[in-house]
């Protein structure tokens, strides 16, 4: 992986694996509070939170600074670089601080309590990419909309035409594997 992102292992002699949580925010500081709560509550502790912040200008800056002081690390960026640009600015700042995985998600994401737990515990490399499964929190629907099955022999096909999603496959959450490779 380019710039510095090889080298992540599940556990270093025998220790806990260090995680850090990279986390996109625009304007939503409403599903950033809630995010940030559920992050700072996980039976697996974080290492550390960084927020990227792609210029709100609805108070997130100051309820960061209010609510959650001292307890994530938070960038305001100059201008909105998008979703990516968010994320490759937490990443690097992520690797930086030596950390061997980065768990990275919006801000309209809530972890359940154990989720970091669960992915560690099936993290059994270090080439690996676990995807937690969205549940709907207002049914408790399947709402994974990530691709399981991708067309590599058309490169310009728009996303999610003629690929394979979770939710298009398993009917449930009952019906998902432990885990699922692509």
């Amino acid at each position: 992986m380019p710039d510095g992102l090889t080298g992540f292992r599940c556990r270093a002699n025998g220790d806990a694996a260090s995680v850090a949580a990279v986390v996109v925010t625009y304007n939503r500081k409403e599903l950033l509070c809630r995010c940030l709560d559920a992050l700072l509550a996980q039976t697996y502790p974080l290492h550390a939170v960084f927020v990227i912040d792609n210029a709100s200008t609805d108070g997130t800056s100051e309820l960061i600074a209010t609510r959650f002081k001292d307890r994530v690390n938070y960038e305001r960026l100059p201008e909105n670089v998008g979703g990516a640009g968010g994320f490759h600015r937490g990443m690097r700042r992520a690797v930086a601080a030596g950390v061997q995985w980065v768990w990275v998600m919006d801000d309209d994401v809530r972890a359940e309590r154990s989720a970091l737990e669960g992915l560690i515990g099936a993290a059994s490399s270090d080439s690996i990419v676990a995807v937690p499964v969205r549940i709907s929190d207002l049914n408790g629907a399947l709402e994974e909309a990530a691709c399981i099955e991708y067309d590599m022999q058309t490169p310009w096909r728009a996303p999610g035409r003629h690929m394979t999603s979770v939710k298009s496959v398993f009917p449930g959450v009952d019906s998902l594997p432990s885990v699922l490779e692509l």
